[in-house]
């Protein structure tokens, strides 16, 4: 399909939440993509200064075969903006201490219970659960976003945004658009339909997350997840 018939056909309703099934491992290998050809790194955590981030990305073999074919389903002009895939347990935590204060000083009036609810839509808990491992932990996660002639898309916010508006449908469920979220709705779908047409599936809180093999993965599917907490490679 052309990408402008992607940027044309409405992104589907997600699968209903229900609970996600228990991870295995396949001892699938780590592979580093930085190189890849139309693919970009923007390490966005080590460019924050997070301890423990990394300055190369890497991903699940078959990962790594599937966005070369979402690349090469693309226009030459296109390509693909990684912010993150591995992600250690400590930036993990880092993340989630950083966006906990965010939310806490955003929302002084919130409990306890409403903003873990909220934390619960956009970071997960870090932790080192090999049955219930958290996404980025496995080696199956991106958080992307494309480019054309080099330059990010315009998606309607920034990456790690922490607002309704990250929600991968928001702009399919609004009338009345202006002409500039029309254009974030197209390159929404375009990201969406590029992905998911490689075997990917999407986080509908994120539309920039895009998971293959782990649980999230596994509930959408229909399938039991192959991908479970795997260890960063060494000097990475």
């Amino acid at each position: 399909m052309s990408a402008e018939a992607w940027m044309s056909r409405p992104i589907p309703e997600p699968v209903p939440d229900g609970p996600y099934p228990i991870a295995a491992e396949c001892g699938e290998a780590l592979v580093d993509i930085t190189d890849m050809p139309r693919l970009h790194y923007g390490a966005k955590y080590a460019e924050m200064e997070l301890s423990g981030a990394l300055t190369r990305c890497y991903v699940r073999r078959e990962v790594a075969g599937m966005l070369r074919r979402v690349i090469d389903s693309l226009p030459e002009a296109y390509s693909l903006w990684i912010y993150d895939t591995l992600r250690p347990v400590g930036v993990q935590k880092s993340i989630y201490d950083l966006y906990w204060h965010q939310l806490e000083t955003a929302h002084p009036e919130a409990g306890r219970e409403q903003l873990l609810k909220w934390m619960d839509d956009f970071v997960a808990f870090p932790r080192i659960d090999r049955q219930r491992p958290t996404p980025h932990s496995t080696g199956g996660a991106v958080d992307l976003t494309l480019c054309r002639h080099g330059e990010k898309l315009p998606m309607g916010t920034y990456f790690d945004d922490l607002t309704d508006k990250a929600h991968t449908r928001y702009y399919e469920e609004r009338s009345d658009l202006s002409e500039a979220e029309k254009v974030y709705r197209k390159n929404r779908r375009l990201l969406y339909h590029a992905m998911c047409g490689a075997g990917f599936v999407n986080y509908q809180n994120e539309w920039w997350h895009y998971a293959y093999g782990d649980r999230a993965w596994g509930h959408a599917v229909g399938r039991r997840p192959i991908y479970s907490y795997i260890e960063p490679p060494e000097n990475s």
